[in-house]
């Protein structure tokens, strides 16, 4: 039997903007301009701007490290975006400085359960509630805790306790009824969601809990009945339609069930169950062109389920689809090789289209099985009981699929201003590069400062060094350059001229980057910086590393926006020789500044590029060695572990990223957490 796990609600009890009095640690003596920051992060933080909090905050941590209050307002805006080991970072250093601020403790709390720490969790709401024992939040969210650490007798000691002294809170009767489950008295547990309704009858989720109760003990009217009120209460819980389906389905109201499938996959499209269970109900009324459908969808999001596959052979076979019959036994085969009965029916295919030698193929296989024909499955039949989805019995093909228990928490509010649901790429952020402008269009207008860059102007107007920007657009790149040679300081550009100076070629090249033209600006520093390092070079142009230096850094980084340029992609060896070019060139740049992370950062993207993966780790991870600071090499880092599968990695250096001002690092966080199930 299988009962559904709870919907569970979890208190979130930050009471920031009111708490300032209650964390005095020497702010009334700090300067006035801290005080004066501090204030506007807070108000930052009471219309919801959770960005510009965190770079007030950070700026007053970083003059005055030793404040306690700043740690925890950072904390509480980056628990906003979602960043929650950041904010569990923060308040253990806020509590480090003072532990014995409550609110801290509850902050804490609710970062630790979201990131599976319910063990720390529990620790902190001990703290709390050793301060206030009748704080209702703690009460409820450690009885939550204590479920999910498999401890349900103390969990019945919280909601007791809670219950005694509010009778009202009605989400603490549910959570009751699951600690019975949890210890195996289901009609306890029945008893509890009774209680519930008796005093709130219009709770979903208790009609849905009798609901799915009566569904497990095949009590298919009960059932019906009971999920048709939590439906009237809560009309957007699509697990309750998928339901309700399977309980019309044991009633022989095939009608329903389908309508009850059809608004489960209007509220989730995507739903396997929902598409799945209909395309069974679709094949049982003779249905099959549509229950085909079904089946195709089921297989696009799950290609390795062998059950669909097998309802989709029958299915083909059915409506005259002969051969797309026999590539799903074939399939099916190869996952089960000895699944005797598979060659026995692809066998009669091969046979029915011509495919002699094939079909003799598939019946001495069988024949050597010994196959007792008699055992071939029958026609189909109503089948009423359910399936867990990750049951793959082929002798449950038939049967419907369950909809797995939801444990997806909800929370009592909802924080606003939040740019973690804004949506966000898995692309690097580009080289840094010079331009002419101040700031490139749609580009990060970070800038990186280098010694080097101060020879640029004597007029104190140095070309600033920012994130390369631009459009790759066709029509910026449309015809490749004619390039001749192979080796990294071989070969030419046609059209190359060296008649500047290298302070100007380089001005040149950041013009035609700000152009679009990639290719014009990439030719104008190879020709300068090869030039440059020729022995031929007059004395004074040798003495110049400053120049040389920067005159690599922009031709790797030229490189590299021509290489992502689409007419450069569509033509990959020709990239492949480009980006080569750009390694090159940062590698002689290495070769005159070994210590400059700015360098490292441009060849790691330049290895991404080139798919060298781990050596554009290894180049990051020396860049933040020298600068711990660097907060584009931190993005960068965090979105070549996402890509490679590596969250835990990825996680904790997004949140310095978004700490340092690259925002749409929580974003992908968000989409990290929800991707590993998270909660």
């Amino acid at each position: 039997m299988m009962i559904r796990s709870l919907k569970c609600s979890i208190c979130v009890l930050l009471c920031l903007l009111t708490s300032w009095g209650r964390m005095g640690v020497g702010v009334a003596h700090a300067q006035v301009n801290t005080d004066n920051v501090i204030l506007m992060g807070r108000n930052a933080l009471g219309v919801d701007d959770y960005l510009g909090a965190i770079r007030l905050f950070t700026a007053v941590i970083e003059s005055k490290p030793h404040l306690q209050p700043p740690y925890y307002y950072r904390a509480y805006a980056k628990f906003s975006l979602e960043d929650y080991q950041g904010a569990e970072a923060d308040c253990s250093t806020s509590l480090a400085l003072n532990p014995y601020i409550t609110d801290v403790y509850l902050l804490r709390a609710l970062c630790r359960i979201h990131n599976d720490d319910f063990r720390g969790a529990v620790a902190d709401y001990d703290k709390v509630l050793q301060e206030k024992p009748d704080e209702q939040g703690a009460l409820y969210n450690r009885a939550l805790c204590h479920l999910e650490l498999q401890q349900p007798d103390e969990a019945a000691v919280d909601l007791d306790r809670l219950l005694r002294k509010w009778g009202n809170f009605y989400r603490a009767y549910m959570v009751r009824a699951q600690v019975e489950l949890m210890r195996g008295d289901t009609l306890q547990a029945l008893r509890w969601a009774d209680s519930l309704l008796l005093r709130q009858p219009e709770t979903a989720d208790a009609w849905s809990f009798k609901g799915r109760y009566a569904l497990s003990e095949e009590n298919y009217t009960l059932a019906d009945s009971c999920l048709t009120k939590a439906i009237a209460y809560d009309p957007d819980n699509h697990e309750n339609y998928i339901a309700r389906a399977q309980a019309r389905h044991g009633l022989n109201r095939f009608g329903g069930a389908l309508a009850d499938y059809d608004k489960t996959i209007e509220l989730v499209p995507q739903h396997f169950v929902a598409h799945y269970n209909r395309g069974l109900l679709r094949a049982l009324l003779g249905d099959n062109n549509r229950a085909i459908e079904d089946f195709d969808f089921v297989l696009q999001l799950e290609p390795d389920n062998t059950l669909a596959r097998y309802n989709r052979a029958q299915l083909r076979e059915a409506v005259g689809d002969l051969r797309g019959a026999v590539q799903d036994y074939t399939e099916l085969l190869r996952e089960y090789p000895n699944f005797t009965y598979g060659y026995y029916a692809r066998g009669a295919l091969r046979r029915r289209i011509g495919d002699t030698r094939g079909a003799i193929a598939d019946e001495t296989r069988v024949a050597r099985a010994g196959l007792d024909l008699v055992y071939r499955p029958g026609a189909r039949k109503s089948i009423r009981k359910v399936r867990k989805r990750s049951d793959h019995s082929l002798e449950s093909y038939r049967q419907l699929v369950e909809e797995e228990p939801d444990t997806t928490r909800s929370y009592v509010s909802e924080l606003f201003g939040k740019v973690q649901n804004r949506p966000a790429d898995k692309k690097l952020l580009p080289p840094f590069a010079f331009t002419a402008t101040r700031a490139a269009e749609g580009g990060y207008h970070s800038i990186c400062f280098i010694t080097e860059a101060e020879v640029l102007s004597a007029a104190r107007d140095p070309l600033p060094l920012t994130l390369a920007a631009g459009r790759l657009e066709r029509e910026h790149a449309s015809v490749l350059p004619q390039y001749r040679g192979d080796g990294p300081s071989e070969g030419r550009y046609v059209g190359e001229s060296s008649a500047m100076s290298p302070i100007e070629e380089l001005r040149q090249s950041a013009l035609r980057a700000d152009a679009y033209d990639y290719q014009g600006a990439f030719a104008i520093c190879r020709t300068a910086s090869d030039t440059l390092l020729s022995a031929e070079n007059p004395p004074a142009l040798q003495s110049t590393p400053e120049i040389r230096l920067l005159l690599l850094l922009q031709r790797g980084a030229m490189a590299y926006l021509l290489a992502e340029t689409p007419v450069v992609v569509e033509n990959p060896a020709y990239r492949e020789a480009v980006l080569r070019e750009g390694q090159y060139a940062v590698d002689q740049a290495l070769a005159l500044h070994p210590d400059l992370p700015c360098l490292l950062y441009n060849r790691a993207v330049l290895y991404d590029a080139m798919g060298h993966t781990e050596a554009a780790i290894a180049d990051l991870q020396t860049a933040l060695r020298l600068d711990a600071r660097f907060a584009e090499a931190y993005y960068n880092l965090g979105v070549i572990y996402l890509r490679e599968g590596q969250a835990e990695k990825a996680i904790p250096v997004l949140s310095k990223a978004g700490e340092m001002g690259i925002y749409k690092a929580y974003a992908l966080i968000k989409d990290a957490r929800r991707k590993s199930g998270a909660n």
